[in-house]
């Protein structure tokens, strides 16, 4: 926090001139400028940005508005601050030209001249003056000034009073108890969180859910009994009859089946002598999970790039980069290969063999973050990937027999390039855990909706392509913007390579990344 308490985020590394950086939505950025010497100064720079159209062209974003326009600033002027042992609070509407007054009521005894402020609610994009965390001294009441993300204001006037020493006070609002269905759900009462997760594919947007409130609490924001749309967070307020709120994000989603990669199956494909395996069961092999393997062979025997492996009770993907004919790097990816059929020979004329994929598989859960648990024995100068993309691509499935004009477009991303693997300098990194016994790592990357951080690797890829470098190729490229963060997710893209740049045959022979799951983590 700043010295206002304010929440403000610390950048990874030293910014240099060109660097691109995220704005906050305060407009406010705190340099700390170091001179030749060493001595440190910290400036405070206030930015106004004007956000222009883009393509203006929409399609296929489920019900979200078309076109790359800036999204209207919000009008929102509410405000609540909650004391310390608060016992009661009420809003009373001021008339024509007066403030709104919010009364609060704390226990008998507790000095107003001494009070803590525990929580502040505004508006998105709104600020207010003074800070409430600030004030102290509440025996007389207290003007506040709102000021809207678009610039609107209103006025509030906070006043505070002791209960009656007979006062019985109500229980604090509370969510006792939430389920949905057969839905497993964890209801964290801290961070006052609910997370639904469900099978693969479950319609996020029509579930059941049932729940119970603390005597005398009522709910606004889901309706207990009834089905609701947890395909993003929702508020769910939790009141009681003196005016006391509680609010939980609720949230569904689920995982990538048969990303924790101990389950196997054959494919049952050949090429000359070669099979190859992928997480899964064979119903699922066309659906989920596939790889590159299926011509990793020779005329004398299997190349295998990408296999499972085990040590004692860990079973693994293991992905390795060979040299056969032309360097192959290990991957596993939610795509199929090949889906066109292009025989072996024909491949040569691919500059690109991401052509050869037909990337992602349907998906419509919005995750905050990704979990790779890994290891990576780089030889020479490579480097590896790990790498998620959340799409929209409307009402089209596959990209076999797309166009370059049509569009699919990202809504999320997160992507780890890096010669080992424990560099938090990829700005999608939030953490990286110590090795554990067997050397495996948590590699966490926070997904970025909208338009992806300045310095992501995503930049030093084709995922932008605007077109093909082999005419029969299949185009997997997506539109990128921060119009289209609100748009729905139908599809993800996960892929994990040996060597990064294996896709233009380019690595060295022996790198070796090892994936023992994959985990995708919802911040309601």
């Amino acid at each position: 926090r700043d010295s206002l308490a304010r929440r403000v985020a610390i950048a990874k590394r030293p910014y240099e001139k060109g660097d691109r950086v995220q704005l906050p939505k305060s407009g406010k950025i705190y340099l700390v400028s170091v001179s030749e010497s060493g001595k440190r100064d910290l400036w405070l720079s206030q930015v106004e940005v004007t956000l222009e159209g883009g393509e203006g062209e929409g399609g296929g974003n489920g019900g979200q508005g078309g076109g790359d326009k800036p999204k209207p600033k919000s009008n929102d002027v509410s405000f609540s601050v909650t004391f310390v042992g608060q016992v009661a609070m009420n809003l009373f509407p001021g008339g024509e030209g007066l403030p709104d007054t919010l009364a609060a009521m704390v226990p008998a005894g507790v000095p107003l001249t001494a009070l803590e402020v525990s929580a502040v609610k505004l508006g998105e994009g709104a600020a207010v003056e003074p800070d409430p965390y600030g004030v102290t001294d509440f025996s007389s009441p207290v003007g506040f000034r709102v000021t809207a993300e678009d610039g609107s204001t209103k006025e509030y006037l906070l006043a505070v009073v002791n209960a009656p020493d007979d006062f019985v006070a109500s229980p604090p609002p509370r969510l006792l108890s939430f389920s949905s269905g057969t839905n497993a759900v964890a209801i964290d009462t801290v961070a006052r969180t609910v997370f639904v997760e469900t099978d693969y594919l479950a319609d996020l947007k029509h579930l059941p859910v049932s729940f119970s409130l603390s005597e005398n609490a009522t709910a606004t924001g889901l309706v207990s009994g009834e089905t609701a749309d947890l395909s993003r967070s929702v508020v769910l307020t939790v009141a009681n009859d003196m005016g006391l709120i509680e609010e939980y994000r609720v949230q569904a989603g689920y995982q990538i089946p048969f990303a924790d990669f101990d389950s196997w199956t054959s494919t049952g494909k050949t090429v000359m002598t070669g099979h190859w395996t992928v997480p899964g069961s064979s119903a699922t092999f066309d659906t989920l999970w596939d790889n590159g393997n299926q011509y990793g062979v020779t005329l004398v025997g299997d190349i295998i790039l990408t296999q499972r492996q085990s040590s004692g009770s860990r079973v693994y993907a293991h992905l390795e980069t060979v040299n056969n004919v032309k360097l192959a790097s290990g991957n596993l990816f939610t795509a199929k290969m090949n889906p066109k059929g292009v025989g072996a020979l024909n491949m040569s004329s691919y500059k690109d063999g991401n052509e050869l994929i037909d990337f992602g598989r349907p998906f419509a859960g919005r995750p905050s973050a990704i979990e790779f648990t890994a290891k990576y024995s780089p030889a020479g100068q490579d480097s590896c990937d790990l790498y998620v993309l959340l799409e929209n691509r409307g009402d089209r499935n596959s990209n076999v027999g797309r166009s370059t004009a049509q569009k699919n477009y990202l809504v999320a991303s997160a992507w780890y390039r890096s010669r080992t693997d424990h560099d938090l300098t990829p700005p999608d990194v939030e953490s990286i855990s110590e090795p554990d016994a067997d050397g495996f790592r948590v590699i966490r990357l926070r997904l970025k909706y909208g338009e992806p951080l300045a310095g992501s690797p995503v930049f030093r890829s084709a995922t932008f392509a605007t077109s093909l470098e082999n005419k029969n190729g299949i185009f997997n490229a997506v539109t990128r913007g921060d119009a289209y963060a609100d748009y729905d997710v139908t599809h993800i893209r996960v892929v994990m390579a040996s060597s990064a740049d294996g896709n233009h045959y380019n690595g060295s022979a022996g790198s070796a990344l090892d994936v023992d799951e994959v985990r995708l983590v919802y911040d309601p």
